[in-house]
Parts: structure tokens; sequence; C-alpha cells
């Protein structure tokens, strides 16, 4: 039996081999950079460390089972963290007026028979219909963008939410819970994941091959861990109808720039503050690193992200 070969890796292709390995599956991956991660990269400086795409992952049991076979242990966020601050004026825990955190449950209880999003039904639609305006403005839709980064006025309520009749392939995955809830990450950022991975793999016998130029010929079966346009240029060649669908995906842009201050310069204690799109800020939000995960100073640090999907005006 041919070994499989994994195209990329990055996260994805990692955990993909990873997972092949242990089925017991021979596995090769290439990877045309220099470096194993993808966007994933910790570095740690002075005044802490600086992550350069996510600074933790969503905990699930199978997370933790892997983590613990490859030795890479996970932080729970701290209590500080508990805290979410939505801007509206000023940071705020309840971004609500009265009025609208009242429309909501009356908006739950006349919609209780058509709660379930309704056929090429957004966010925002979904929200203003079911939770009121004030509600889908200032907590729905800086809430899901923060994950997303999407415009809540063309995000499909029914993918999100997974409770439409889908095909199963497209309903939304609800993994196995794990001991610890919540955002969890290495003590030395997520770049100890990745090495971890990568420690594994090769310790188990998978070759990691570097700058390699990827090849749609090569023979066996081939699993490919790209971005939607990486692997539309990928599979040109060998399925252009495939290649002409996954280039039609759009693929939003993010720009995190992470600043250190005095530690007395921390006025907010929390995981971070959301930035609805009429409150005049360019980003979307800031992270507080040293109040998510222990051990991200000695300085004050906060993570800025910009970019994703933006409004039409």
């Amino acid at each position: 039996m041919k070994p499989i070969t994994v195209v990329g890796a990055g996260f994805s292709g990692l955990t993909t081999a990873y997972l092949l390995t242990k089925a017991g599956r021979e596995v090769r991956i290439i990877e045309k950079t220099a470096r194993a991660g993808g966007l994933i990269r910790t570095t740690r400086t002075e005044h802490g460390l600086v992550e350069t795409a996510a600074n933790g992952i969503l905990n699930s049991a199978r997370l933790e089972e892997m983590c613990a076979d490859i030795g890479a242990p996970l932080l729970q966020t701290r209590r500080d963290a508990r805290k979410r601050f939505i801007y509206r004026g000023k940071p705020r825990q309840v971004p609500l007026s009265p009025a609208e955190a009242m429309r909501i449950p009356f908006g739950l209880i006349a919609n209780a028979a058509h709660l379930r999003p309704q056929p090429l039904e957004t966010i925002s639609d979904w929200g203003t219909r079911v939770l009121g305006k004030g509600a889908t403005e200032f907590l729905l839709s800086p809430a899901l963008g923060g994950i997303y980064a999407g415009d809540p006025n063309r995000l499909s309520a029914s993918l999100i939410f997974g409770r439409a009749n889908l095909p199963d392939h497209l309903k939304t995955y609800r993994p196995q819970k794990a001991t610890v809830r919540g955002t969890v990450a290495p003590p030395n950022g997520m770049q100890q994941l990745i090495d971890g991975l990568v420690d594994y793999l090769r310790t188990n016998g998978v070759p990691i091959s570097f700058s390699e130029v990827l090849s749609s010929n090569d023979e066996g079966p081939t699993v490919v861990c790209l971005s939607a346009r990486a692997a539309a240029e990928y599979l040109a060649n060998v399925s252009p109808d495939l290649a002409q669908e996954l280039a039609r995906v759009e693929m939003l842009s993010l720009l995190t720039a992470t600043c250190f201050f005095d530690r007395d310069a921390a006025t907010l204690k929390g995981f971070g503050c959301l930035f609805p799109r009429d409150q005049g800020f360019c980003a979307r939000g800031v992270l507080f690193n040293n109040c998510i995960f222990e051990g991200r100073g000695p300085a004050h640090g906060e993570t800025w992200i910009f970019g994703g999907a933006l409004d039409a005006d």
C-alpha cells in the first residue's frame, strides 16, 4: 500500500497526518515553505509572547487526547478572562439598553415555532427577526464577527447555527466535550503545539519535506490540507471543475498587531473587547493577552485585530 501524501504542514495538515499515523497508515508530508505551522507562529520577546495567528484553540476531548499524546500541555484561561467587553460608547460587558435586553425573551417567545434559520437567511436577518435590531448590532454581530471576521449581512445563519436541513458534510460538527471547557493554549504559545506535532510525527517515521514544489502528478492517495485558494492552484490540472469552485471561495485577510505596555497601563481585565462597525474603530477587536493565559508577560500585552469583511460604505 502506497503512503498517503499530506499536502501542507499547517495545523490541519499536521493533525491529519497525526490521525492517519494513529490509524496505522504510512504518511508523508510535503510543505512548500521552509517551516511547519502555516500562519501559526509564536515569538518570545523580552516583553512577552507574540502570536502571529490564533492565541488559543477551543478545547475538545479529541484535542486533549492528542495533546497528551504528543506531550503538549494545555493551559486553561485565567479567571480574569471570563469577562468579555463590547464597545458602545465605552467598553461594556452588557452593551444593550434595558429595552433592547427585554426584546430578546419576547422575540424568542414570539418566534418559538420559527427559531431555526430560514433558507438563505443571514445572521443579520435572523438576529433582527428573533433578537431585535439592538441585540443584533451590539451583541450578535460583533460576537460572530470576532469568530468569523465576516459580514453579518452575508454570513449564513443556517451554516453557523448548524440547525438547518443540510447535507451531512455541511452540518456543524459538535465535538465531544473536554474536561476543561473553553479556549486553551500550550504554556509557550501555539508554536509549542506545532512543534509537538512535528516531533511526534518524525519520531513515528513520518517524513516532512520542506521547500518542496507541489506536484499534482504524484502517485498514491493524497490529502490536500491547504487554503481554498492554494488548493485551487494545486488541483487546477487534476480537477478543473473543483478547482474553479474552490477559487470562488472568498478569503478574508486579517492582520494582528501586538503591543506591549507597562503593567499599570491595563485599565480593563478580561478576554478582550470587540468593536461594532459603527463605533469608529478600524480594528475588529483587541485581546488582553495577560488576562487570558498565564505566562504572557512580563509586560501588559494587547493584540489588535484588523481586516476581515468590511461594510460597503
